[in-house]
């Protein structure tokens, strides 16, 4: 009797997209409640780590699975034809960038990771809808982690005598890094949220249950004093409620959650904590940070860096004073490493993605677009785009608005549905890519498995203290063993 043998590959490898989205959002969740890790180094390094694994290991599953490549491929193929276009432009003039970059081996590993980030977002892009309660609830956990980080040392700090300001926080290098995440989780909880609550309205049920995370992220915005992630945070919900048909119903709902986490903020954080237990008020409550916090230095620094063909990836971080390590600025970043008309691919892409939120009629696509417009806003003035777990959600929050965008037809109008419509590769393009793919994986394996292994090999980072901590790719010491190169060429 005959058997039909199944290949393994294809009982296996099919399920990976649905692992790698638990894996990222799992140990997102894991790695944001850490208060056993008290190193800054360990904090930081711990979480980059994770997400070279996952890249890594993506890298080798893409590299023996053509059926995945052939996902990728769709799913990049999917998109308009706008938007494909501007997207191999981008890639193309970063690798003219890469290829004559000032520090080549170090480039290599910054090129390939962002690239994989990008094909792990095609990956993510075949899941992410069919998952998107599982992504949810998994979201209110990681909300639920920061939370914890950041009152536990509060109260821990308060019960000691210590007044607790927003560096007091458990897991986390810099209260900025919880704030990157934030950006990418606040509008989806929201307007999950408010969807139970339209649902549930007339039944009088208990909705204002699911209004708690909104409420505490609000809250953590306060206690944090975020002034980047909550501007880009409120102008993103905003513009959602700008768009939206019930404005007044929307605006009281949202001041009655910011009320509510204001209040928990001076129940659980400061300053009643300590007014109770030490008898003393704390200074500062209610006070507004306006300092430019140096960026404007450090932008003018960068901007003397730009070049119109790029000088290839940790350009920055190898010819930067003491200011900082990254930019601060996504804009300013793409267009010193990887060039001026990648910048401007970029900037299309980001007003394309704005332009699709008005003109859709959509409001679950609205949210998700209107989610990665704020990541990516809050990146123009943060390094939201630069922190480990940041990179993941930014991943899955693309992704998401990809997999809805190509779901939803936009305008009846022919030109706009020409152009939306996916246009399939050809037979030649698509072997062209399979070979690009594979020639990425095996790039990724060895360039970012190197740059780790010199990170662990050496004692790179063990037992060297610094008086501030400041993060790129890793924490500290990014750029020991080259010289800054752009002094010298403006010397000559």
């Amino acid at each position: 009797m005959k058997t039909s043998a199944v290949s393994p590959s294809y009982i296996n490898i099919g399920y990976y997209p649905q692992f790698l989205l638990s894996l990222i959002l799992g140990g997102s969740i894991l790695l944001s409640f850490t208060p056993y890790w008290l190193d800054s180094t360990t904090l930081f390094d711990a979480k980059r780590f994770f997400i070279v694994f996952y890249l890594l290991l993506s890298a080798l599953v893409i590299l023996c699975s053509s059926s995945l490549r052939e996902d990728i491929i769709h799913s990049l193929s999917n998109q308009s034809r706008l938007s494909k276009w501007l997207l191999l432009l981008a890639v193309t003039c970063a690798l003219f960038a890469n290829l004559t970059s000032l520090y080549w081996v170090k480039s290599q590993a910054v090129f390939s990771y962002g690239l994989m980030l990008i094909t792990v977002t095609a990956l993510l892009r075949n899941v992410v809808i069919q998952s998107h309660d599982v992504i949810l609830r998994l979201y209110i956990w990681l909300t639920c982690s920061i939370f914890v980080s950041v009152l536990l040392f509060h109260g821990i700090a308060t019960w000691q005598g210590d007044i607790p300001n927003y560096r007091y926080i458990f897991s986390f290098v810099n209260p900025r890094n919880i704030n990157h995440i934030q950006v990418w989780l606040i509008l989806p909880l929201l307007y999950w949220a408010y969807l139970h609550k339209e649902k549930q309205y007339r039944k009088q049920s208990r909705t204002w249950i699911y209004a708690i995370p909104a409420v505490m992220h609000f809250s953590l915005l306060f206690a944090l004093d975020a002034r980047g992630a909550f501007i880009a945070s409120l102008g993103g919900i905003v513009l959602w409620i700008i768009l939206s048909p019930n404005k007044i119903e929307h605006l009281k709902w949202l001041g009655t959650l910011l009320a509510l986490g204001l209040l928990i903020k001076w129940l659980l954080f400061t300053p009643l904590p300590q007014f109770f237990m030490q008898g003393v008020w704390p200074e500062g409550q209610g006070d507004i940070r306006l300092s430019d916090s140096n960026r404007l230095a450090l932008w003018s620094n960068a901007s003397a860096m730009i070049s119109f063909w790029g000088h290839g990836g940790d350009t920055f971080v190898c010819n930067n004073d003491v200011i900082a390590h990254t930019t601060h600025n996504s804009v300013l970043n793409i267009a010193i490493e990887w060039g001026i008309v990648a910048t401007l691919c970029y900037i299309s892409l980001l007003l394309l993605t704005f332009y699709r939120v008005c003109t859709c009629a959509n409001e679950k696509l609205q949210v998700l677009g209107i989610t990665v417009l704020s990541g990516f806003a809050y990146s123009l003035i943060s390094g939201v785009l630069n922190t480990p777990i940041s990179q993941s959600l930014a991943v899955i929050s693309v992704a998401s608005f990809w997999a809805m965008s190509a779901a939803t037809p936009l305008t009846t109008s022919s030109t706009a549905t020409n152009q939306q419509a996916a246009q399939p590769f050809s037979k030649r393009l698509t072997i062209i890519s399979h070979g690009a793919l594979i020639l990425l994986s095996i790039w990724a394996i060895v360039f970012i498995g190197y740059k780790t292994y010199q990170r662990i090999d050496n004692n790179q980072y063990r037992h060297l203290n610094v008086e501030y901590y400041m993060p790129q790719f890793w924490i500290e010491h990014n750029c020991m063993d080259a010289e800054p190169k752009l002094k010298s060429i403006s010397s000559k």
